[in-house]
C-alpha cells in the first residue's frame, strides 16, 4: 500500500517531505487539502492531526505529522543507507538535529508570518518582519560560511537540507542573494539535485501567489478590485455599484440621481450592510474559514442582532425590497451578506428577512450564488447624493435639521465639519449614551440601529450614518458640490471608496477596543490595537500612493471630515504621529477655520477615555 502524504505542493514542509522521499525512491500518494475549503478543519482530518497543519504521513495504520519528523522516520524506516540521517554517527546526527531545529525554531518562524496572511490574506509584511527574516538568512549564511562544506552538515545532502532550502526559497522573493553569497551557494547546490524537479511546480506556484498579492492593486488588500478598460482602478463593493451604475447603466433606477432622498435611504441600508451587518459576518466567518476558530456566543448574538435589526426595517418600512419598492444596489449587498450569514445563523427565523430573500430568490440574477466567489467579495464603503434645485435666499425659511448625538463622537463631529463647510445650521440634540437614551422607543422609532449620529429634517425625513448625513446634506443644501461631485462618477467613487475605509475598517476597529473598555471596563488586547496599527498602515499608503494632500484628491471632500475625526480620536490608542503622511495630512486640516469644533469634541472625549483606562 502506497505512503500517503496529505497536503499541497505550495507548502514548503511538504516539499521538504517530497524531496526526501523522491531520494529514497520512494512513492508517495499525495492527498490534496484544500485550505480554502476548510479541509484541514473537518473532523475526519482532525482525528490524523490536532494541530490541523500538512503534511501529514500515513503508513498503513501508522499517522504522523510535522516534516522534520516524517523525514527522519522514512529514512530510519525506509532508506537504503542512512547518508541522510545517520543512526550511529552522533556527532553528525546532532548536526542535522541542529539545523533542523534551527529551520523548527528560528528559521520557518520568520518565514512563515510573512508567506501565510500574505497568500491567504493579502497582507503584505511590516518592514520590522522582513529585517527578522533576513537577520535570520544573515544567521544562515553565517552558518554557511564557517561551515566550509557544500551542505549543512557536510559534503553529503540530509534531510535538514530539505528542511531549510525549501523555507529559504519560498521567500527568496524578498531578498537578494547577492547579499547572503553562501546561502545563494547553498541553493544552487540544492536546486543542483536531480531530484529537485519533483517540487518546482509546488515552488513557482507559491512564488506565483505572493508575487500577485504583492502586486495587488488595493492596499487594503481586499476583493473586489475593479479596473475599467482605460486603467481606472476601484475597490470596494459598494463603490463599485455605484460607479457602475452611473457609468454604464440604462437608467438610474439602482441608484437614482436626481431623488436625494431616496439616495439617502439606499446610502443608509449600504452602510448598514458595511458596518453592521457585513461587518458582524465576517467576524465569524473569517476567522472560521482560515483559522478554525468556532465562533463566540457574543459574536453570534451580535450577528442576531443585526439579522433582527433588518428584520425590523423590513417589517416598519412594508416595501418589497431593502430601500424602497424598486431593486437598488443596496439589495445586492444586503442579499449576499444575508445568504453568506445563513450559513451560522439561519434567516428563516426572521420572517421579514426570510419573505424579502423569497423575493430576492426569485431575481434573474440570483443564481450567480451559486458561485462562491460571490460569497467571498467582502467589504463594502459608501454611497451618491444628488441635486436637488437650489431654494433662492429669503424664498423659504426652513427650520435647523436636527442632528440627534454627542460631540464626544467622532461621526458626529464629521456631520458638524461638514455643515460648517456648507454654512449650514445643524440644532444638536443630546443624546445621553450613559443613560442609554439611545435606547429608548423614542430613539429607536427613528433608529432601530441605535447608533448616532440620526439627522431629521423638518418634515419629518430621517436618515441615519454619518457618512450617509453628509452625502445628503451636500445634495440638498450645497451652493455646489464640490464636497462630493454629481457629475464626476470617478471622483466621487473614490470618495465612496474612503468613506468606506473609514466606516468598515478605521473606524471599526478603533470601537472594537472602544465599545468593551467603556461599557465593560476590558482593557485593549495587543491583537486589537495591532489591527488598529494596521489601518493607520494602509491609510498611510494610501496617502504615499495618491501624493494628495486630501484623502480623495487635491480637494477637500466629505471623506475627509470622516477620515480627520476617527484618526485624531483614535489617536488616544495609536499615535498618528507615527505615521509621517497621516501627520502631515492632520496638520493641513487643523487650519480649517471650524477645526475647532474637533477639538472641543477631542476635549470631551479624552476626558472619557481617561476615566475609562
Amino acid at each position: 500500500m502506497a505512503l500517503k502524504l496529505y497536503g499541497l505542493l505550495i507548502s514548503p514542509p511538504v516539499r521538504a517531505v517530497t524531496l526526501c522521499a523522491k531520494a529514497l525512491k520512494l512513492d508517495l500518494e499525495l492527498v490534496k487539502i484544500d485550505f480554502i475549503k476548510g479541509d484541514h478543519l473537518k473532523e475526519e482530518f482532525l482525528k490524523k492531526n490536532p494541530t490541523h497543519t500538512v503534511p501529514v504521513l500515513i503508513d498503513n495504520d501508522f499517522i504522523l505529522y510535522d516534516s522534520h519528523a516524517i523525514m527522519g522516520y522514512l529514512v530510519d524506516k525506509y532508506g537504503k543507507d542512512d547518508s541522510l540521517y545517520p543512526k550511529n554517527d552522533y556527532a553528525k546526527k546532532a548536526l542535522i538535529n541542529q539545523s533542523l531545529h534551527f529551520d523548527s525554531s528560528i528559521l520557518w518562524p520568520s518565514v512563515k508570518p510573512i508567506t501565510r496572511p500574505l497568500v491567504t490574506q493579502g497582507i503584505k509584511p511590516s518592514q520590522e518582519k522582513l529585517d527578522a527574516l533576513k537577520k535570520v538568512v544573515g544567521y544562515l549564511n553565517r552558518i554557511l560560511t564557517d561551515n566550509k562544506t557544500k551542505y549543512l552538515a557536510g559534503d553529503n545532502v540530509t534531510i535538514a537540507d530539505y528542511s531549510i532550502a525549501m523555507s529559504v526559497t519560498s521567500v527568496e522573493v524578498f531578498f537578494s542573494y547577492d547579499d547572503f553569497p553562501s546561502v545563494k551557494t547553498y541553493v544552487e547546490n540544492i536546486r543542483k539535485l536531480p531530484y529537485f524537479h519533483v517540487i518546482e511546480e509546488g515552488l513557482n506556484q507559491q512564488k506565483s501567489r505572493i508575487l500577485a498579492r504583492l502586486n495587488e492593486r488595493s492596499p487594503q488588500h481586499e476583493v473586489p478590485v475593479l479596473e475599467d478598460d482605460d486603467g481606472f482602478i476601484l475597490t470596494d463593493s459598494h463603490a463599485i455599484m455605484i460607479y457602475l451604475v452611473e457609468k454604464y447603466g440604462k437608467d438610474d433606477s439602482l441608484y437614482p440621481r436626481k431623488d436625494v432622498k431616496q439616495t439617502a435611504i439606499i446610502n443608509h441600508k449600504l452602510y448598514f450592510d458595511c458596518s453592521t451587518l457585513f461587518i458582524r459576518v465576517k467576524s465569524i466567518t473569517k476567522p472560521m474559514v482560515l483559522y478554525g476558530v468556532i465562533p463566540s456566543k457574543e459574536k453570534l448574538d451580535d450577528l442576531k442582532e443585526a439579522l433582527e435589526l433588518l428584520n425590523t426595517f423590513l417589517e416598519k418600512s412594508k416595501t418589497k425590497f431593502v430601500a424602497g419598492n424598486s431593486l437598488t444596489i443596496a439589495d445586492f449587498s444586503i442579499m449576499t451578506s444575508v445568504g453568506f450569514a445563513d450559513n451560522v445563523v439561519h434567516f428563516a427565523d426572521y420572517p421579514q428577512v426570510k419573505a424579502y430573500m423569497e423575493r430576492m430568490e426569485k431575481l434573474p440574477c440570483y443564481g450567480i450564488k451559486e458561485n462562491i466567489d460571490v460569497y467571498r467579495v467582502l467589504k463594502p464603503v459608501r454611497l451618491i447624493i444628488l441635486h436637488l434645485p437650489d431654494i433662492k435666499e429669503g424664498f423659504l425659511v426652513l427650520m435647523a435639521p436636527k442632528l440627534y448625538g454627542v460631540l464626544a463622537s467622532p461621526p458626529v463631529r464629521a456631520v458638524l465639519l461638514c455643515a460648517n463647510e456648507l454654512g449650514l445650521d445643524l440644532e444638536l440634540i443630546p443624546v445621553d449614551l450613559a443613560n442609554q437614551e439611545h435606547l429608548k422607543e423614542d430613539f429607536l422609532k427613528k433608529n432601530p440601529q441605535h447608533t448616532i449620529p440620526v439627522l431629521e429634517e423638518e418634515d419629518g425625513f430621517i436618515v441615519s450614518d454619518s457618512h450617509a448625513i453628509m452625502a445628503y446634506l451636500v445634495g440638498r443644501y450645497a451652493k455646489n458640490d464640490s464636497l462630493y461631485p454629481k457629475e464626476d462618477c470617478r471622483q466621487r467613487a473614490t470618495i465612496d471608496h474612503k468613506l468606506y475605509f473609514d466606516t468598515g475598517i478605521l473606524f471599526a476597529r478603533g470601537l472594537a477596543i472602544l465599545k468593551p473598555l467603556f461599557y465593560f471596563g476590558i482593557k485593549p488586547s495587543e491583537d486589537a490595537l495591532n489591527n488598529l496599527k494596521e489601518a493607520f498602515s494602509i491609510l498611510e499608503k494610501i496617502f504615499e500612493l495618491s501624493g494628495s494632500d486630501y484623502i480623495a484628491g487635491d480637494n477637500l471632500s466629505i471623506a475627509d471630515f470622516s477620515i480627520l475625526t476617527t484618526v485624531t480620536t483614535w489617536n488616544n490608542l495609536v499615535p498618528y504621529a507615527d505615521y509621517p503622511r497621516i501627520k502631515a495630512y492632520i496638520e493641513r486640516l487643523e487650519k480649517l477655520p471650524y477645526y475647532k469644533i474637533n477639538v472641543e469634541g477631542l476635549d470631551l472625549f479624552r476626558q472619557l477615555y481617561e476615566s475609562k483606562i
